[in-house]
């Protein structure tokens, strides 16, 4: 960011974007409609990638906390198309809107402030010519308002059209056929609690039934994000266990397993100051350990969509998207696109919701390195 001179400060936030996404800001004054949105005070600046920053290009927001906020929201639906509206467009549309020129897409774009992607099948070869056809469509991408106007734009000026439903995952949810024995949900998915509830002090908290499993993470700019918010913390009882937080390339199986130390198989899992990766094998980061959080704390995890890397972002309680990065571990996820998350909730905390609140900054930690962990049997020869 930028030291400013005078106090206070404005807020600021700085994002990591590849070649391709700077490029694409670049386009149809796109960087401008981020000024216009954040509103008075507000600048989006897009700085080019240099040696020193490895590649990466960074756009620069600065303004009003919510002025940062409204840019940063807008910049992640730029990209997501999983969040856009996508509409099937018959070839004879497809061939006006190159007609006379491709500026005409980029007018509309600019008339309703919703980004226009045409995805052109013309030079898409099938592998079937005969029961395979080619599908034209487009995505928009932006916020419904924006969404709206550029149907309309669209509607004027193609003969037909065909709107779909929005493409994506549904809204990420506790599977009550994924619970452990000891969980229970609430009808709409979205608390999960012991059904133990308080427990006497000194009683031991439950150790093992404490898996859940949730459905698809949700499209995040940088990837595929999953966040929780920790609703209840009973620090009389006896802890036994704590938080672990999963990721799978497939839904947990049902009934799902005892605990996350060595199951699923196929999953990277992280808490108690260890990773498991597919391996199987255990190591040591001590940074992965969520056992101190207290109620109201925020917990997410982001998994990387080009390194398939796992970071893990704490926000205090009576905070606003002020968030920590706790770890930045090279797990190497090999599906970023198709991720389930997976939480095992044992330890002193006792509810947790699932949060809307995925607005976790781009992963600027170096990456933490890991050391195995030594195998219980058979145990080191110590004779001379």
């Amino acid at each position: 960011g930028i030291s400013w001179a005078w106090d206070p400060a404005p807020h600021q936030a700085v994002l990591s974007l590849s070649q391709g996404d700077a490029e694409v800001l670049r386009g149809v004054r796109r960087v401008d409609r981020l000024t216009v949105l954040g509103g008075a005070g507000a600048r989006a600046l897009l700085v080019d990638a240099e040696p020193r920053m490895h590649g990466k290009a960074k756009l620069l927001l600065s303004g009003r906390p919510q002025s940062v906020d409204a840019m940063r929201d807008s910049v992640s639906k730029m990209f997501c198309k999983e969040d856009g509206l996508a509409i099937a467009l018959h070839p004879s549309d497809t061939a006006s809107l190159r007609k006379p020129t491709r500026a005409v897409v980029a007018e509309m774009e600019h008339l309703s402030g919703c980004r226009i992607v045409v995805d052109d099948q013309r030079k898409v070869k099938l592998e079937d010519p005969i029961l395979q056809r080619k599908q034209h469509c487009l995505h928009l991408l932006g916020d419904a308002a924006a969404q709206a106007g550029a149907t309309r734009l669209l509607a004027a000026h193609c003969e037909r059209l065909a709107v779909l439903e929005p493409q994506g995952p549904a809204p990420c949810r506790f599977e009550v056929e994924r619970l452990g024995p000891n969980l229970d949900a609430t009808q709409d998915g979205l608390i999960l609690r012991h059904k133990q509830g308080d427990v006497p002090q000194g009683v031991k908290a439950a150790l093992v039934g404490c898996v859940a499993g949730a459905t698809q993470m949700r499209p995040h700019l940088f990837g595929a994000a999953f966040c929780i918010c920790l609703r209840q913390v009973d620090q009389g009882r006896r802890s036994r266990g704590g938080i672990r937080l999963g990721v799978s390339c497939s839904r947990l199986p049902a009934p799902p397993p005892q605990s996350l130390v060595s199951k699923p198989a196929a999953s990277w899992v992280l808490g108690r100051g260890v990773v498991r990766g597919p391996a199987g094998r255990i190591c040591k980061l001590p940074e992965a350990n969520f056992d101190d959080l207290l109620a109201g704390d925020k917990l997410c995890l982001l998994v990387a969509k080009e390194t398939g890397a796992i970071a893990v972002f704490v926000s205090p309680a009576g905070t606003t998207r002020s968030w920590k990065c706790l770890l930045h571990w090279n797990a190497g996820v090999a599906q970023t696109d198709s991720c389930f998350p997976l939480l095992e909730l044992a330890g002193t905390a006792t509810e947790v919701e699932l949060s809307d609140d995925v607005s976790v900054p781009a992963i600027e930690r170096p990456v933490d390195s890991v050391s195995p962990t030594p195998p219980l049997w058979p145990r080191p020869c110590t004779r001379s």
